[in-house]
């Protein structure tokens, strides 16, 4: 296409125009990007700088939409996912669904001016917020910078400042106030001091009239001085005025009873509660021993507390005292002997009704008892092809007239002792005879410890193998389960055992009048059965009593009776869960403590 000349005159015009505008456009360029550059440093170190600020610094919208945050000051707590969604500030910082109440991003954008507050967020704690209202190119706000600082520490101090200066007032009142009325009542009490003192003044000049003039010893004391007695005083005890005040207040009191007096005189200026009154014994000067009574309390005097003291002897009614006591203890025994004297009176009148009654019907049992014998005898005879059952039942019958018999012959012996036929009597063959008569069960072990030294004894063989025999029994009986039997012989130097009665170690007495001797022998028959309760200790040898189910409780007073006609005696030992020892004491050859009675 061919152009005009002027035309393409133009057109070169316009390429070197063109090409001039595109240098400028390259320089512009080079010039943009430089400031790019630079505005992306500057960015960097922008970003840089906001990520550094331990605080929370937050761009928000007019919609509360966070648009930038360093999500720093504690504020970490909110979700990497949505921190990148530019969340809404309510929903982030406090999971609400709206905005807050009272809301410091509204004031800010309605007022395009700063807003400080403080308020608790439930996560951190005390925050104190910072709103910088940012404008645009109109002047009105666009966005909101929004600074956080955790104050928690802070407002903490601040609280408690302000609750200290709070205290620091009431107290400054408080105190103000105090001394206001400690000094009303300073002056009050200057005015009362005088008037107690001129009060005192006339007390201590009645006191001195009274005490000066009472037949009673009256004394004053601080600490472990006298600091006043009054002329009674004197009187009574022989010391002068001048001597009472160098002594302790203690020292003219007998030594039994010194500690005592020093004791409660320093405590009662202590303040400790005591007896007003109290007896002991004092030494006068002249040596003499006498009682008195003192009755004391603590005052204060000279500003001290002081002990104060009136003292009155009591001496002869102390004397009559003892008289009186004396004779009471000696009705006292009287009347206890006597009253013992009447129950083994009474006790004597029923065992001899008793036994003449018992004695009456034993003899009326024994022949309807040897009838029943012989029958069962007789049909034991005729009747020798008869069956088990039979068998077994003719010698049920014929065991249980056998134990009656046994009761018979108890009620025999209680009821009229024979006189002892006395003989000289080995210890261990008397023991060895009783022993092979007793039935023992197999589950009981029998030991018998009886030396060949022992002197012969001065008894009826036939009445103490039978008191040998029930001991022996009582033993075994004590024992169902299995167990020991101790037999053992020894002198000794006293009959008389001593009688003891608590719930560990019981004793009861069997004999009173066998006069203490060494010509005896005692033996003993020990088991380690359960033991005798305290309380059936105490009726161990009477008459009619027993524990067990078969037997009318005549043995144990009949072993007594016999062991007594024969110069002896019998105790028992019992101890809980150990077992029992039976002791019967009786007379050696050549002795003379048996008597016939």
């Amino acid at each position: 296409m061919n152009l005009p000349w002027t035309t393409k005159n133009e057109v070169l015009i316009e390429l070197a125009q063109l090409r001039d505008r595109n240098k400028e456009l390259e320089a512009l360029v080079v010039e943009i990007t430089k400031e790019h550059e630079e505005l992306k440093k500057t960015t960097t170190l922008l970003r840089k700088v906001f990520e550094t600020i331990p605080d929370l610094f937050t761009v928000i919208d007019k919609n509360h939409r966070i648009l930038l945050s360093n999500w720093h000051g504690g504020y970490e707590y909110v979700p990497e996912p949505l921190r990148s969604g530019n969340p809404l500030c309510y929903e982030a910082f406090y999971g609400r669904k709206a905005p807050c109440d009272q809301c410091h991003l509204k004031a800010a954008f309605e007022s395009g001016e700063q807003v400080i507050r403080e308020k608790i967020n439930p996560k951190i704690g005390w925050v104190k917020i910072h709103t910088f209202p940012i404008p645009d190119d109109s002047g009105k706000t666009a966005v909101v910078l929004e600074h956080i600082r955790e104050i928690t520490e802070k407002k903490k101090a601040q609280l408690d400042l302000l609750r200290y200066r709070e205290h620091l007032v009431e107290m400054v009142d408080e105190r103000t106030s105090e001394l206001n009325q400690a000094n009303e009542d300073l002056t009050r009490e200057n005015a009362e001091r005088r008037e107690v003192e001129e009060a005192l003044r006339a007390s201590e000049e009645k006191f001195r009239a009274v005490a000066e003039t009472s037949p009673a010893a009256i004394f004053l004391y601080q600490g472990e001085k006298f600091i006043y007695v009054n002329p009674s005083a004197e009187r009574l005890i022989g010391y002068t005025h001048d001597e009472f005040l160098a002594m302790k207040f203690w020292d003219w009191v007998h030594p039994d009873f010194s500690e005592l007096v020093r004791t409660r005189g320093l405590a009662r200026q202590r303040g400790v509660p005591l007896p007003p009154e109290y007896e002991f014994c004092f030494i006068t000067k002249a040596g003499e021993e006498r009682w008195g009574i003192l009755s004391a309390k603590c005052i204060e005097f000279a500003s001290k507390p002081t002990g104060i003291a009136a003292f009155v002897d009591i001496t002869d009614r102390k004397r009559a005292e003892i008289e009186i006591s004396a004779m009471n203890e000696e009705l006292q025994q009287r009347s206890e002997q006597l009253l013992v004297a009447q129950e083994e009176l009474v006790r004597k009148e029923k065992l001899a009704i008793l036994g003449q009654l018992s004695g009456s019907v034993a003899h009326e049992l024994r022949n309807p008892l040897g009838v029943m014998n012989n029958a069962v005898y007789f049909l034991k005879s005729i009747q020798t092809n008869a069956d088990e059952m039979i068998k077994e039942y003719l010698d049920i019958i014929s065991q249980e007239i056998e134990n009656a018999g046994r009761i018979i012959s108890d009620i025999l012996d209680f009821s009229r002792t024979r006189t002892p036929n006395i003989i000289p009597t080995e210890p261990f063959l008397l023991v060895k005879d009783a022993l092979e008569k007793c039935d023992v069960p197999e589950c009981i072990a029998i030991s018998v410890d009886i030396p060949d030294s022992l002197p012969l004894l001065k008894v009826d063989p036939l009445q103490m193998d039978q008191v040998l025999q029930n001991l022996i029994s009582n033993a075994c009986q004590a024992m169902p389960h299995g167990g020991s039997v101790t037999i053992s012989a020894r002198p000794v130097l006293d009959s008389r055992l001593e009688i003891r009665n608590t719930e560990e170690y019981n004793q009861e007495k069997g004999t009173l009048d066998v006069e203490p001797c060494s010509d005896f022998l005692e033996i003993s028959v020990t088991d380690n059965g359960k033991g005798i309760s305290p309380e059936n200790m105490k009726k161990l040898f009477q008459p009619l009593f027993t524990t067990k189910v078969r037997g009318i409780g005549l043995g144990l007073t009949v072993c007594r009776n016999l062991t007594e006609a024969n110069g002896g005696s019998i105790t028992a030992v019992s101890r809980a869960d150990e077992g029992t020892v039976f002791r019967v004491t009786l007379p050696v050859e050549g002795g003379d403590a048996w008597k016939e009675r």
